[in-house]
C-alpha cells in the first residue's frame, strides 16, 4: 500500500506510492542520503551522493520553476555568516533569458545571454560571441606564464628550438551541402630558445589547396624580425621568393 516503512536490518526508510501496485518512489538510507527514483544511493561517488535522483531505466532530470519575472538558482554554500551562504552560484534569469555563473560570492563570472553570446568577468552587454574583459588587469614583466591576459592559449608540448605550440585556429564552411567546417588558417606560437629556457615568437599559417597540411607562410622572431616564406629572416623584414 502507498506509504513509508521502516527497515530495521538495513536502517533505511522508504517511500512507496502508486495506483494498483505501489512502488518504491524516495528511500533514506542509514546514513541521511536521499534517492529520488534511486534505491542504493549509497553506492554512488561519496563526494557527490548525499541526494541522488534519476531512473536507471531512463532520462533523470531535475526542473527548477520560478516565475516570468524572477530566476531560478542553485547556490554553494560553506557557511551561514554573510556570504558563506552563497559562495557559488548558477541562476537562470528569466526575465533576460540568460544563464549566470559566479565565484567568490561575486556578481556574475560568466553569463551565457539570450543570443548565444558568453561574456566573461562582464555583467553588461556583450557584443561578441566571446567576450573576456580583463578589467585593470596587465600582464607584468615577469609574468612568463600569461597570467592577467584576456585569454591565454597554453600547451604543455615543446620545450625544444623550432617546437610548435598551440595557437588559434580560423574554420569555415566546406561546401554549401555541407555541415563540416574545414580550417582555413592558423597563428600558432613556438619556442626559439633552448629546452628550459625563455623565448619564442608566431607563426602564420594558411592551409594549401586540397587536404593538404597547412603551410607557414610569415614569421616573427623573438628578437622581432619577420620573415616571409623564410623560418630564419635576417633582417627587420626579409621576403624569400618562391623557387
Amino acid at each position: 500500500a502507498n506509504g513509508i516503512s521502516y527497515h530495521a536490518t538495513n536502517g533505511y526508510h522508504s517511500f512507496w506510492t502508486g495506483s494498483g501496485t505501489p512502488a518504491e518512489k524516495l528511500r533514506i538510507d542509514s546514513n541521511g542520503r536521499v534517492g529520488l527514483g534511486i534505491t542504493n544511493p549509497g553506492d554512488y561517488f561519496s563526494s557527490y551522493n548525499r541526494v541522488v535522483m534519476g531512473r536507471t531505466n531512463d532520462t533523470g532530470g531535475m526542473t527548477i520553476v520560478s516565475s516570468p519575472t524572477s530566476g531560478g538558482y542553485i547556490v554553494f554554500a560553506d557557511g551561514t555568516s554573510g556570504n558563506q551562504a552563497y559562495r557559488g552560484t548558477i541562476a537562470y534569469q528569466h526575465s533576460s533569458d540568460s544563464m549566470r555563473f559566479s565565484t567568490d560570492a561575486d556578481s556574475p563570472t560568466m553569463v551565457l545571454d539570450n543570443a548565444k553570446r558568453v561574456g566573461i568577468n562582464t555583467n553588461g552587454t556583450i557584443y561578441g560571441k566571446l567576450q573576456v574583459d580583463a578589467g585593470s588587469s596587465v600582464n607584468a614583466d615577469d609574468e612568463y606564464y600569461g597570467q592577467d591576459f584576456a585569454i591565454t592559449v597554453r600547451s604543455s608540448e615543446g620545450p625544444n628550438p623550432n617546437d610548435e605550440g598551440t595557437g588559434i585556429c580560423f574554420v569555415q564552411k566546406w561546401y554549401t551541402g555541407s555541415t563540416d567546417l574545414v580550417r582555413t588558417g592558423a597563428i600558432v606560437g613556438y619556442k626559439s630558445a633552448g629546452n628550459g629556457g625563455f623565448g619564442g615568437g608566431l607563426i602564420f599559417k594558411t592551409q594549401e589547396n586540397g587536404a593538404n597540411p597547412m603551410s607557414e607562410k610569415l614569421r616573427i622572431t623573438s628578437d622581432g624580425k619577420v620573415g616571409i616564406g623564410t623560418n630564419s629572416p635576417q633582417t627587420k623584414i626579409q621576403i624569400k621568393k618562391a623557387k
